[in-house]
């Protein structure tokens, strides 16, 4: 099923200094799949406002920060076209991408960068205004020839209430770890727990995941530490249980 992304606007407050706003917009679907027998796929952009948008594209690999932020990284094997168009009020424009590339060992990741443009002939409004234009991006993924899943959990570092967990995806297509939580027990009361939410993790990468307990981690009578990692659905990706001998030294 396809999706929606509605681009949301920031808003911005000023004191002396009028607001306007470009149109909302609808991205469908939210990712792109490629494949040996499928190397372009189509992505539609629709403007949902009452005055044209202007769009620019291009495509660009992608790390995800410790942050959990987009890092863009050049990358020209992927060709998106066209690579700027005006779509009309309640129109849509398609845009192309595809790669000459076969899939490899590992899962290859692109994104398709969508920057709104300026209105080349702005109505003149009394005083200051200020335009705020959006940019969003979209992934594209192509599956590896093999793939095999798989994330590790290292042991939490522990001060207080709280607690710093890496999580390294050593598979070779990306996960989407939505949370990370950790729960300390003594047998099965639990005594503290924490959540962290999450984002992608690419092949090869890890992060570092801080979460703030409900309470101190080694408080006492804690006998052993529960690490789990979510998709986007609840469903468990990862899991890993420890001693309280092995966190709490």
């Amino acid at each position: 099923m396809q999706r929606s992304l509605i681009a949301a606007l920031v808003a911005l407050t000023f004191a002396s200094a009028g607001i306007t706003h470009a149109g909302e917009f609808s991205i469908t679907p939210v990712r792109l799949d490629l494949a040996s027998s499928a190397r372009s796929q189509l992505l539609s952009v629709t403007n949902l406002g009452s005055t044209p948008a202007r769009f620019m594209v291009r495509a660009a690999g992608w790390t995800v920060n410790e942050g959990g932020g987009v890092d863009l990284v050049p990358d020209d094997s992927l060709l998106v076209f066209p690579a700027s168009f005006t779509i009309p009020p309640k129109g849509t424009q398609n845009v192309r991408a595809g790669t000459d590339l076969a899939p490899a060992d590992v899962e290859r990741t692109w994104r398709i960068v969508l920057e709104e443009l300026p209105d080349p002939n702005p109505t003149a409004q009394q005083g200051t205004t200020i335009n705020v234009l959006s940019q969003l991006s979209v992934p594209v993924f192509m599956a590896p020839r093999q793939v095999h899943r798989e994330l590790k959990l290292g042991p939490p570092a522990v001060d207080g209430n709280q607690a710093r967990i890496l999580v390294a995806n050593t598979g070779n297509v990306h996960a989407l770890v939505t949370a990370v939580s950790l729960t300390a027990l003594r047998e099965q009361q639990v005594l503290a727990e924490g959540r962290k939410e999450g984002w992608y993790l690419l092949p090869g990468s890890q992060r570092t995941y801080a979460i703030t307990g409900t309470a101190a981690w080694c408080t006492s009578g804690v006998n052993r530490f529960e690490l789990r990692a979510f998709d986007r659905d609840g469903q468990q990706l990862a899991q890993q249980a420890l001693d309280a001998r092995e966190v709490c030294r």
